[in-house]
C-alpha cells in the first residue's frame, strides 16, 4: 500500500516565501546572477514531485532508495545508514548532479527532460541574441518545433492573425516546451524591436500559464514560476506604454476555478477527456464561449507603465479593461454567473463591482 505523507503546498507559495523555503538568504535578487539561482530549486522541487508522483512511497527517504539504493546500507548491527539529501532536493536546497539524474531516469523514464527542460535554461538567463534563441529552440519537441518552421515566415511577414493562429496551435499542444515556444518567439520579437508582437504574445503567455496551472501545482511551484516568469521577464515587455498583466495573488484561484468550469461541462465528463480535449475546451472558456464573465476573469488586462508613457485613449482604454477584470472575478466570488456582455456601467466604472473586488 502506497504510504500518505503530508506534503508543504509549496504550489500556492509566493515567490519570495519560496526563496524563504528553499533556504536562500534574505535579501537575495530576484533578478538572478549569482552561483545559486531559484530557477535551480524550482527545477529541482519539480523534478522531485515528478518522481514523487510515480513512487510507490512518497517520503524523501523510500524515493531516494529507490533512485540509489547502493548509498543506502546496514551495519553489521543493522543500523542503517544513507546520506540525507534527498529532503534538500524536496525543498530545492540542492540541485541533482548529472550522475543522480541519470540514475533516476533509469528508473523514472522522463524525469531528467523535466529536470533540463529549456524552459529552465530560458528563465535561468534570458537570452540576447537570436544564436541562443535558436539553441534553446532546437532543445524543444519536434512537434512544436513544426509549428514554429510553419508559421515563423508569416509572422516575421507581419501577417495578420499570424501570432493568434501559431499561439493557438501550442495552446492545444499544451506542454512545458509549447510555453517556452512562446517565451522564446516573444524574446525574439522584442529583441527585433517589433514590440507590437513581443506584447501580443505575453497575452498568449499568461494564457498558456493558466492552461498548464494544474500541471504546475502537481509539481508544486504554480505561484512562484508564475511570478518569476513575470518578474524576469513579462514586466519588460511593452508595447505604446502598456503591458498585460495578472494578479499573482489570483492565479491559484483561477486555476481552481478553471478546473471547476471543465468539470461542470455538460456531455464531457472530464475525467474521460483527454489532455488535448480539455486544452481545446479550455481555449472555448478563454475565448468566450462559456461566457464573458469567465473569459474577462481568466485572461490577462492590459494595464499602463506610467500615465506619463501612454495617450489619453490608451489610458483610458486601460481603465475600462481593469474595470471590466474586476467586475468578472466579483461575478465569480459572488457565483453570479453573467455569460452576456457586461452592461455599459461596467465599462464606465458606474457599477461598483468594477470598483473594487470583495
Amino acid at each position: 500500500m502506497r504510504k500518505i505523507r503530508q506534503v508543504i503546498g509549496t504550489d500556492r507559495f509566493s515567490l519570495e516565501e519560496f526563496f524563504a523555503h528553499a533556504g536562500f538568504q534574505a535579501g537575495t535578487s530576484i533578478s538572478g546572477g549569482q552561483r545559486r539561482d531559484v530557477v535551480d530549486a524550482l527545477a529541482t522541487v519539480a523534478w522531485f514531485r515528478h518522481l514523487r508522483g510515480r513512487s510507490q512511497d512518497t517520503s524523501p527517504y523510500a524515493i531516494g532508495r529507490s533512485v540509489e539504493p547502493d548509498a543506502y546500507w546496514k551495519t553489521e548491527e543493522r543500523v542503517r545508514f544513507h546520506r540525507n539529501k534527498w529532503p534538500k532536493y524536496e525543498r530545492g536546497k540542492h540541485r541533482p548532479d548529472a550522475a543522480l539524474t541519470n540514475l533516476a531516469e533509469q528508473v523514472y523514464p522522463g524525469s531528467a527532460r523535466e529536470l533540463n527542460s529549456a524552459l529552465w535554461r530560458f528563465l535561468k538567463k534570458i537570452p540576447e541574441s537570436s544564436k541562443a534563441l535558436g539553441e534553446l529552440e532546437q532543445l524543444l519537441e519536434p512537434e512544436v518545433r513544426l509549428q514554429i518552421a510553419r508559421w515563423q515566415p508569416r509572422i516575421q511577414a507581419s501577417k495578420n492573425g499570424s501570432i493568434g493562429r501559431l499561439a493557438t496551435a501550442f495552446e492545444r499542444i499544451g506542454t512545458v516546451d509549447a510555453l517556452t515556444a512562446m517565451l522564446i518567439l516573444c524574446q525574439s520579437a522584442r529583441l527585433e524591436g517589433r514590440t507590437a508582437q513581443a506584447h501580443e504574445w505575453t497575452l498568449y503567455i499568461y494564457r498558456c500559464m493558466l492552461m498548464l496551472g494544474s500541471f504546475w501545482m502537481s509539481r508544486g511551484i504554480a505561484r512562484p514560476l508564475f511570478e518569476l516568469i513575470e518578474q524576469r521577464f513579462l514586466k519588460e515587455v511593452s508595447h505604446l506604454g502598456c503591458r498585460y498583466s495578472f494578479p499573482a495573488v489570483l492565479y491559484g484561484q483561477a486555476i481552481g476555478k478553471l478546473e471547476s468550469v471543465l468539470w461542470h461541462i455538460k456531455d464531457a465528463p472530464y475525467h474521460l477527456m483527454s489532455e488535448r480535449q480539455r486544452n481545446r475546451y479550455t481555449q472555448r472558456i478563454l475565448d468566450g464561449n462559456f461566457g464573458w464573465d469567465l473569459k474577462f476573469a481568466f485572461n490577462p488586462y492590459e494595464t499602463l507603465l506610467s500615465s506619463d508613457s501612454a495617450s489619453e485613449a490608451t489610458a483610458e482604454s486601460c481603465l475600462r479593461k481593469m474595470r471590466i477584470f474586476v467586475w468578472a472575478w466579483n461575478m465569480l466570488h459572488s457565483y453570479r454567473a453573467h455569460p452576456n456582455m457586461p452592461p455599459s456601467s461596467v465599462f464606465d466604472g458606474t457599477d461598483l463591482t468594477a470598483r473594487r473586488t470583495d
